[in-house]
């Protein structure tokens, strides 16, 4: 993709996600990104390492996950048009626990959330922006964390592909089953069972 390409692609994005955000502001704020080609399998931010970025998703779909005894967990995913960032680093000026990782080739725009809370000081539309983007992580934490309180792994699988079914197919079933919360073998079960319904 060229870069003229990658710069729409970015501005579009911005605007769907912040539509508070004028034409101008993003253009004030585009020659502060930087554009990066993630190959599949990498990680853009590593567990124990300090990251103070927030990544915009162009193209590609992206994993989230963490070790608990030794076990690898995947926490969540993101794909086109959604934003993610090490919350620690960002809020906590902490070594990020969570890893993410490419699930395909993609390309992710950067900026450092110094930059970003820079002009959100200077630019009230900004600020908001990124009030919005932290409420909707929240939210989502939220309901991730009631979920698995209070939904089986059929109900939890039932409501992923109510929120997900674009990107399911692009997931690999373990890593959909380490987000469920069961086993590749459970989760075989539990398709199995949902099919003959």
């Amino acid at each position: 993709m060229e870069k003229e390409d990658l710069i729409d692609v970015v501005s579009k994005g911005i605007k769907a996600n912040f539509p508070n955000l004028s034409y101008n502001t993003i253009l004030e704020l585009l020659p502060h990104f930087e554009f990066q080609e993630v190959q599949k399998k990498q990680e853009v931010i590593k567990i124990g390492q300090y990251n103070g970025k927030i990544i915009f998703v162009i193209s590609g779909l992206f994993r989230a996950y963490y070790y608990q005894d030794d076990t690898e967990n995947t926490f969540w995913f993101r794909e086109e048009f959604t934003v993610f960032a090490s919350h620690k680093s960002i809020l906590r000026n902490k070594p990020s626990t969570i890893a993410y990782q490419a699930l395909e080739d993609s390309v992710i725009s950067v900026i450092d959330y110094s930059i970003l809370k820079k002009f959100g000081e200077e630019n009230p539309a900004v600020a908001n922006s990124i009030i919005s983007v932290l409420e909707s992580l929240i939210l989502e934490l939220i309901d991730r964390v009631e979920e698995f309180i209070t939904l089986n792994p059929e109900q939890r699988y039932q409501s992923f592909l109510d929120r997900n079914s674009k990107v399911l197919n692009r997931i690999p079933q373990n890593q959909l089953a380490s987000f469920l919360g069961i086993t590749p073998e459970s989760f075989s079960r539990l398709k199995a069972r949902m099919m003959k319904k």
